[in-house]
């Protein structure tokens, strides 16, 4: 279900971002954004879409927030920093995140998508190699288990 639910929303995005695709080009103005083309076709609905945007970005630094919050002490206590908490992570990626979301343009966060390029490519590698059985992490042995 899970499969089908994130392959039907995915295509629901493609859609979405056609459909601003093509409202852009009949307007004509680029770089377009939702704003400039709400602006464009319903000028009195743009608050609209701002709230839509907003809601949008909101969970997405959430859901963020959330995994950072799951998923950093274990890690970092993997790498010998005891003591940290959940709230202590999701404390430093608010930070983090407020810091990267304060810039004057977007341009200053051309480093920081490469980076998240990278990390997704990794862990698609990773993925690829667990399936085919070339990498299996439950094999490996910490030295003080031997």
């Amino acid at each position: 279900m899970g499969l089908i639910l994130i392959f039907f929303f995915g295509c629901c995005s493609a859609f979405g971002s056609h459909l601003l695709h093509c409202a852009a080009r009949r307007i004509g103005s680029a770089p377009s954004s939702f704003y400039s083309v709400a602006s464009a076709v319903v000028p009195n609905w743009t608050w609209l879409i701002d709230g839509a945007v907003m809601v949008k970005c909101f969970g997405v630094g959430t859901s963020y927030l959330i995994i950072v919050g799951d998923l950093a002490p274990d890690a970092l206590q993997y790498f010998g920093l005891n003591g940290v908490q959940r709230w202590h992570a999701i404390v430093a990626g608010f930070a983090l995140g407020g810091i990267l979301a304060c810039q004057r343009n977007l341009s200053a966060l051309r480093y920081t998508a490469f980076v998240s390029v990278l990390i997704v490519a990794w862990t698609a590698i990773l993925i690829v190699l667990f399936f085919f059985r070339l990498f299996d992490p439950c094999t490996v042995r910490s030295p003080s288990a031997v």
